[in-house]
Order: structure tokens, then sequence, then C-alpha cells
């Protein structure tokens, strides 16, 4: 009966990176910041793709919202097998340990039809030096 199923069957998912002190950040731009990357890659083309990464750090009683950002569906570089985000940053206040972890998902259009991911975690978290 598998065989009969409509449509693609795609092999769509999320790879997000573990939190880490970016050096492009510290040498390009003089900034001390915890960054996540993720992409979004799939067999099928992905359109308009909106590739949300949000980073959060873990509390004592809970963990708290740090950073947010979405690609921009309307920039040709979110379309394609293969789709970044790598703009997801926050600056570091102190040298405090901290420890964060990504999340991410996202939305695409594959062969005319709206698509979402489930929500993926980074595999590791570690404490950096990085208070926010």
């Amino acid at each position: 009966m598998a065989a009969d199923s409509p449509g693609p069957k795609t092999r769509c998912f999320i790879e997000v990176g573990d939190p880490h002190i970016s050096k492009f950040l510290q040498e390009r731009r003089g900034i001390r910041a915890v960054k996540v990357d993720a992409e979004s890659r799939c067999n099928f083309f992905q359109n308009n793709v909106i590739l949300t990464v949000t980073i959060y750090k873990v509390g004592r009683f809970s963990d708290h919202f740090v950073k947010e950002f979405r690609t921009d569906p309307a920039n040709p570089k979110s379309s394609g097998f293969r789709v970044k985000n790598w703009q997801t940053y926050r600056e570091c206040k102190s040298e405090q340990e901290t420890t964060y972890y990504g999340v991410a998902f996202s939305e695409a259009e594959i062969n005319g039809k709206l698509l979402r991911t489930v929500k993926a975690r980074s595999n590791k978290s570690k404490p950096l030096k990085c208070g926010t």
C-alpha cells in the first residue's frame, strides 16, 4: 500500500550547530558573541524558506530566550536544496559561564505545497564564557 501513496517522499531535515563563540564575528567585526548556525536540507528544491533559529540559555528553574532570527523568504538565498541561517547571535555582556542551546525549524514551499519541519535542537550544550 505504501507504494501507492500520493505525493513525493521528501528527506528534509534541519541541522542545528552547537552554540559557540563566533571567531568570524570576533575577527571581522570585533564582536564577542554566542552564535548558533542551522541549515534546512532537502532532496527537493525548497522555495521561500523561513528558517527560524532561536538561542536559549539554561536557567536554574527554567530556560531563557536569548535571541531569534528568521531568514527572509524573499531573499534568493532562501531557496535551494540547502538554505542556511548563520545570522543568529547575541553579543556577550560578560565572561560569566553560561550554557546555551539552539532550536530551529523551517517552513518552505516544496512542489507547490507549504511544508513545516519539526523543531530540532543542537546536540551539545556546554558552558561558554559569555554572559548575556
